[in-house]
């Protein structure tokens, strides 16, 4: 495939042919989908300096990346260089026309991680022999999936669809796994609205479009995605009609348009709405404390759908959660202990990490311009500000480089949805970003991740360089840095309001005329209010959006804390209204012990903030001295310490465990359907059958609702290629599979279980030790298939004596 693709260019560049090619991704593997793609950019660049010479510098960046990676040469008639093409290291025979690249690195950038990029001696990717990934028919006719990507995977989408009514759901599973066919498969296991609540818009229209081409929804009135800006007129109808299915939408969209938070009330309260899923969940907590006041506030709004409708299921999907985010969201979302946590926590295997320390700003500024030249790409460069990133831009322009684009917070909405379209459509390769972009964009090649500043904490850092990699294949995470970014991140954490502000700010509120007090404990209170101690009666028109946002960040401080709780939140003429029910009632009262509750808690929350900053710090100082990654084990507890690379160590640290699932999950169970219990008649029944009509029988048990299904491998490729309708949440699992979640997971393995007995006596007593175990504790119905009546001789006895139950053996 390497000499097609490299024939094809070479052609296509020299005007020998107009061949367009295409290539089935699905048929190939990560390594082709990549070089298939590099191809794509450079053709799209070479078109793009022909029409215009001021692109010339990039179509040699792309030409760079291409060669080395294809580790080919090719001639190009006539072609005449830029001023940039021998720093790029690329050379030219100018007698044949003929020009290579040369793998020369700066000497402060990592060769051996850089070659890795280039997919020079990357290992073959461990193949799952263990479990069975098949999914079954209803994910399968949904999404044309015939398996799911790994068992993490399988594990995440199963248990989501087995979420009871009711339950809130935490999901974890690592950054390009998989995570939105949760979201695909939710919204069509029942008819009914689901509501995708994302933190981005990027993030918003690339979930939105992978969900259109992955489910091929028969009409244009299934799914939809909602910004300030959108037409919902076609949503509205749709969802009178009943016919909507999916909305994609921001969380002030939900908070501040009345109209469109009526309309989703109205649905909920005919029992039309479904689930709640809310995409990376961790920022709710983890980016609270910077205003995202809507995405805080989600839980008042989901609380008040659910005393309406008691049936609706929320979802909380994130790649990682610390102890504490853990915390705060099962306080906020749990009711009555309806909480399931699915923890398929895991480091990312694909980044490389390089820090490079720089002893002034005018050799960082150097390095990152020669790392931009150097490095694979697609790139992302992280900068702080929006004003960073246009001086970067600007600068690249200097040198030539003309076909960069910014994604900051100043980026409108259209020109958002435009350049994400050219972005994952090869237009470009080098995208220089704040924090506003990228939040679960689903690029999978991009290579290089580059901080030219350094974020405030370990997890923020994390996300970010956790765009790089989604295929699968190796990515580089590269920060470059000077002291004084690391002073620069500090003074944005240790923006912590002071007591004496926030107990100024709180009575303030509390003591307003504009506050109502409400019945038990409940109080009505108005955020646009100037605090006491910087109040001037004579000017309260000058009350600023910034007096707005602190007052709401008190309210938030005091809720998290467990002072208060938010019963509902109304955005009117540009403020806040909270309804709040106090839960402390010290904080009505403005004294001594107050402010010592203030002073406790406030603490508490700087010496958390300041813990998260310090272990990077201590790492950044450290670097080449200790494991980078090894950071990331004490902010996501649940996950194994896994290191592809660092500044310490070259090779691979590798110390992960077999389990899938972190956290073991006994309830809650599955209940049993009435047609099952109608076919087995007890907790326990077994059918001894011919063995040429076992298929025929398990067909009849998955059409009658069963919940899981226990065979070998082969047995259950059989299955699902008979096409069953079945129970949208039924988990096919191979006998390893089954006694790893029947272990301490019942949660999966509950409901109507239907096993095929097999010729192994040491997995038979397994089946009857598991068996034996759960029926005495849970309500579980177990049916047994066997071809015959089988001796187990760890028992002395036949399988039907010990199964205590019907034996049907007339079939």
């Amino acid at each position: 495939m390497n000499n097609d693709i490299h024939l094809l260019v070479e052609k296509a560049i020299n005007g020998e042919s107009n061949e367009i090619f295409h290539i089935d991704l699905s048929k190939v593997g990560e390594v082709d989908q990549y070089k298939y793609s590099t191809a794509i950019r450079l053709l799209k660049s070479w078109d793009k300096q022909k029409v215009d010479k001021k692109y010339r510098s990039d179509f040699e960046c792309s030409l760079k990346n291409y060669l080395l990676l294809m580790k080919k040469e090719i001639v190009i008639c006539g072609y005449e260089p830029s001023k940039e093409f021998s720093k790029l290291v690329l050379n030219m025979d100018n007698n044949s026309g003929e020009i290579w690249a040369t793998s020369l690195l700066p000497n402060f950038l990592n060769e051996y991680h850089v070659k890795k990029l280039y997919m020079q001696d990357v290992p073959e990717k461990k193949v799952d022999n263990i479990h069975n990934l098949v999914t079954n028919s209803f994910v399968q006719n949904l999404t044309g999936f015939a398996m799911f990507k790994s068992h993490e995977q399988k594990l995440a989408v199963m248990g989501a669809l087995k979420t009871p009514k009711g339950y809130t759901c935490l999901v974890s599973m690592s950054t390009g796994g998989g995570k939105s066919l949760i979201t695909q498969t939710l919204a069509y296991q029942n008819k009914g609205l689901s509501v995708v609540i994302v933190p981005t818009i990027s993030l918003m229209i690339d979930q939105y479009k992978n969900a259109k081409n992955i489910i091929n929804p028969k009409t244009e009135e299934e799914m939809f995605y909602y910004y300030s800006g959108c037409d919902l007129t076609k949503f509205y109808n749709s969802l009178k009609e009943k016919k909507a299915r999916l909305l994609f939408v921001s969380p002030e969209s939900l908070i501040k348009n009345s109209k469109l938070r009526e309309s989703i009330e109205k649905a909920n309260n005919e029992g039309y709405l479904k689930n709640l899923i809310i995409d990376e969940a961790h920022i709710i907590i983890e980016w609270g404390s910077a205003f995202r006041i809507d995405f805080q506030c989600l839980d008042a709004m989901r609380n008040k759908l659910l005393c309406v409708n008691k049936d609706l299921r929320t979802f909380l999907l994130s790649a990682t959660y610390s102890d504490e985010t853990i915390r705060q969201l099962k306080m906020f979302y749990s009711n009555e202990d309806n909480w399931i946590e699915i923890r398929c926590d895991r480091l990312r295997h694909e980044t490389r990490f390089d820090i490079i320390r720089c002893a002034s700003y005018s050799e960082k500024n150097k390095k990152i311009e020669e790392s931009i030249r150097a490095l694979p790409r697609p790139m992302i460069v992280y900068v702080k500000s929006p004003d960073d990133a246009e001086r970067l831009k600007n600068q690249l322009c200097e040198y030539g480089y003309n076909n960069v684009h910014t994604f900051t917070g100043n980026t409108n909405k259209s020109q958002r949805e435009k350049l994400i379209d050219s972005w994952k459509n090869n237009e470009f390769d080098l995208m220089i970003a704040t924090c506003a972009f990228g939040v679960g964009v689903d690029k999978k090649d991009i290579r290089t991740v580059l901080h030219t500043y350094i974020p405030e904490n370990p997890n923020k850092y994390y996300q970010e360089a956790g765009r790089g990699g989604r295929d699968g294949l190796p990515c580089l995470s590269t920060v470059i840095y000077v002291d004084q970014d690391i002073d620069s991140a500090f003074s944005f954490v240790s923006k912590v309001i002071t007591t004496e502000k926030l107990r100024g700010r709180w009575f303030s509120m509390l003591n307003s005329s504009k506050t109502q007090s409400l019945l038990n404990g409940k109080y009505l209170i108005d955020t646009y209010i100037k605090p006491n101690y910087n109040a001037n009666e004579e000017f309260i028109d000058s009350i600023s959006n910034q007096d707005v946002n602190w007052n709401v960040y008190v309210v938030l401080f005091l809720r998290r804390n467990g002072l208060l709780s938010i019963d509902e939140i109304q955005y009117l003429d540009d403020k806040y209204l909270f309804y709040i029910t106090i839960k402390d009632r010290q904080i009505l009262i403005n004294d001594d012990n107050t402010q010592k509750i203030m002073d406790e808690i406030r603490d508490a929350e700087w010496k958390k903030l300041e813990y998260e900053f310090m272990l990077m710090k201590k790492n950044l100082q450290k670097v080449g001295k200790s494991c980078w990654s090894s950071m990331f084990n004490k902010i996501y507890r649940k996950t194994d310490e896994y290191c592809a690379g660092c500044n310490e160590h070259i090779e691979t640290i590798d110390f992960e465990d077999s389990k899938s699932l972190k956290k073991n999950i006994d309830f809650p169970l599955a209940c049993i359907g009435s047609e099952i219990k109608d076919f087995s008649y007890d907790s326990k029944c077994m059918l001894i059958i011919n063995k040429t009509d076992i298929l025929y029988f398990f067909v009849q048990i998955i059409e009658k609702g069963i919940d899981v299904i226990v065979a070998d491998n082969g047995f259950i490729s059989q299955l699902i290629n008979e096409n069953i309708s079945c129970n949208r949440s039924l988990l096919y699992c191979n006998y390893m599979d089954f006694f790893e979640l029947t272990t301490s997971n019942k949660y999966f393995a509950s409901g109507s279980i239907a096993i095929y007995i097999p010729d192994d006596d040491s997995i038979r007593k397994k089946i009857i030790g598991i068996i034996e175990n759960n029926t005495t504790k849970y309500e579980i119905e177990y049916i047994l298939f066997a071809d015959r009546d089988y001796y187990l001789s760890f028992k002395n006895k036949n399988l039907s004596e010990v199964i205590n139950g019907p034996c049907k053996q007339e079939y």
